[in-house]
């Protein structure tokens, strides 16, 4: 994908924040999460462009990634 893809299909909506709601971030952190709608086309293309970075250096994440031993979390907690 770039930028020439039919603009229709760049995102309108994005949210920025931490998506941490664990015991602790509830009770003690100040958390915080802000959604960004829009119809500016700039603003969009860039979402556009971002939404495709985070894909290409990300990896697919399935049931199978949190069996592996690196992944499995820790029996002790709160």
């Amino acid at each position: 994908e770039d930028d020439k893809d039919d603009n229709n299909n760049y995102p309108i909506l994005t949210c920025v924040g931490s998506p941490n709601f664990g015991a602790r971030s509830i009770q003690r952190d100040l958390e915080a999460q802000l959604a960004i709608l829009t119809d500016n086309e700039e603003l969009r293309a860039k979402f556009h462009r971002e939404r495709i970075r985070l894909f290409q250096y990300g990896t697919l994440a399935t049931s199978d990634t949190f069996k592996q031993l690196t992944r499995i979390a820790p029996f002790w907690g709160p």
